[in-house]
């Protein structure tokens, strides 16, 4: 049985799935009341999880920067990018603004290249190069028959997606900090 493409291809359908309800629900409640909401009931799950399978509701043993750089991290990712992200997703709607979480891979081999000295082969930049061609043409598609109100609510959108986006990879970039020395992700 093929488990590793059965759990990606569930994955995609569950993210999928979350975007369209996140999308639906922005509209209903607000994205802020969503966001805030999701974050909750993340946080109350990661605690009783973290009981359940180590016995205590938060790792031991980290040190203080690790935290300081794990809570930058979060706020980051998970409050900031996450509110731009479901703003987004009131905009512009859920195929739009997942199109544009699909940058973070780009940006992030951006960030590893200029922080971290990563190496990037040619092929690696053609694909970037191919991606940001594929996105931009998507955006950009049916923009010259809306009228500027229109056009400016888009472009908010994308912008908001966009700085989701960022808010991820900065999420990714300020973790990596707290996992310097071969220290373990918390469990």
């Amino acid at each position: 049985m093929p488990w590793g493409e059965l759990a990606a291809l569930g994955t995609a359908v569950c993210w999928s799935f979350t975007a369209i309800f996140f999308s639906i629900s922005g509209r209903r409640i607000g994205s802020d009341v969503v966001n805030r909401s999701r974050l909750l009931f993340a946080f109350g799950f990661l605690l009783i999880t973290h009981w359940f399978l180590e016995g205590v509701l938060f790792p031991s043993g980290v040190e203080p920067f690790r935290w300081g750089w794990l809570a930058i991290s979060s706020i980051l990712g998970l409050v900031l990018g996450d509110a731009f992200l479901f703003q987004a997703y009131v905009i512009v709607g859920p195929r739009l603004s997942m199109l544009m979480m699909s940058t973070v891979p780009i940006i992030s081999t951006l960030f590893g290249l200029l922080l971290f000295g990563e190496t990037v082969t040619s092929l690696e930049m053609m694909g970037v190069a191919l991606a940001v061609v594929g996105v931009a043409w998507v955006v950009t598609e049916g923009q010259s028959s809306a009228s500027t109100m229109d056009r400016r609510t888009y472009n908010k959108g994308l912008l908001f997606g966009l700085l989701g986006a960022l808010g991820q990879v900065a999420n990714l970039v300020t973790a990596r900090y707290a996992l310097v020395d071969d220290f373990p992700p918390p469990r």
